[in-house]
């Protein structure tokens, strides 16, 4: 039995300072367009089963920001149908349309997913032949249900955290947009933790991650006491995970001053309780520590005495 080939086109596209000459860093750039290929292939999986096969191929790379064309093309047996996801001739468009809703009621995958924020829903019920009702904290959306699989399958959600949450996460890139080239979807950085990897975690707990600068408040290097850092918005008590960064100062290989600034990798663990909501901060990495230009020592008067307790 021979094989049919559909074609379709899928573009990415990052904007921001740090990509508006046209040049991203091939550290963030690999991971994406590895996650791409992967982005589809689960997706494929889930519509159309393991009958056909994708392959994503890079087209052509644009001028301004950071723009990606890919050829996005489906190969099958002959005859060979999906029956949610309609005729072969147009299986390729079709895994990019449930990703970004062009044409499907109720909109696509990544439209699902703004919606859910980073969480899983509580109930799926089925609504009528090829439509399901997510629900989740009392609200719900009537979506295709292939739609509904799609945005919540494990290996489609962790190749969007690499395609998505992970590149907004980094300073200079202010949003992604992913899809057809006619009609793609654009996701704010306020909306990259969505796209992170469905939590695995009890009811009332959610956790995201980000990448931010912060100033030093007040330190303790007392083992369990937090730090208190201050993203420009407001003071918070965070605790350092990074062994490494806490075994370079016990070295003394680090030294502090209060105009110091922190990049870190952050981590936000929300859970609710009978009084609302709580948020508890962790730094899981310390990326960059960038002292003043003239130093002046954190234990000076009106610093902190390092053997003291911070708040928590």
């Amino acid at each position: 039995m021979g094989c049919t080939m559909s074609h379709a086109e899928l573009s990415l596209r990052y904007e921001g300072a740090a990509v508006d000459s046209g040049v991203m860093d091939v550290r963030d750039l690999a991971p994406a367009l590895l996650a791409v290929g992967n982005l589809i292939e689960a997706t494929h999986r889930v519509v159309h089963g393991e009958n056909t096969s994708a392959k994503v191929q890079v087209r052509a790379v644009g001028k301004g920001s950071f723009y990606i064309g890919f050829d996005v093309s489906v190969a099958f047996l002959q005859g060979v149908r999906d029956l949610m996801a309609g005729p072969d001739g147009t299986s390729a468009a079709n895994i990019i349309n449930i990703l970004v809703g062009s044409g499907v009621v109720g909109g696509g995958a990544l439209k699902l997913i703004k919606w859910l924020k980073g969480r899983r829903p509580s109930a799926i019920q089925r609504k009528a032949p090829g439509r399901v009702v997510v629900e989740i904290d009392g609200a719900s959306i009537e979506v295709d249900e292939v739609v509904a699989r799609v945005a919540i399958d494990v290996s489609v959600r962790l190749a969007l955290s690499r395609v998505v949450a992970e590149p907004l996460s980094k300073d200079g890139i202010d949003s992604v947009t992913l899809g057809s080239t006619l009609d793609p979807e654009r996701i704010e950085k306020a909306d990259g933790y969505s796209f992170l990897e469905l939590p695995d975690r009890e009811a009332g707990a959610y956790e995201y991650r980000y990448r931010a600068p912060f100033s030093i408040v007040s330190l303790s290097f007392k083992s369990g006491n937090k730090w208190r850092l201050n993203d420009g918005r407001a003071t918070l008590n965070v605790t350092v995970l990074d062994e490494s960064y806490l075994q370079r100062i016990d070295n003394n290989e680090v030294s502090f001053a209060k105009s110091d600034i922190l990049i870190c990798d952050v981590r936000v663990d929300v859970r609710e309780d009978s009084s609302g909501l709580k948020s508890e901060y962790f730094i899981e990495r310390v990326l960059e520590h960038r002292p003043p230009s003239k130093q002046m020592s954190l234990f000076e008067r009106g610093g902190v005495d390092p053997t003291s307790e911070s708040e928590t």
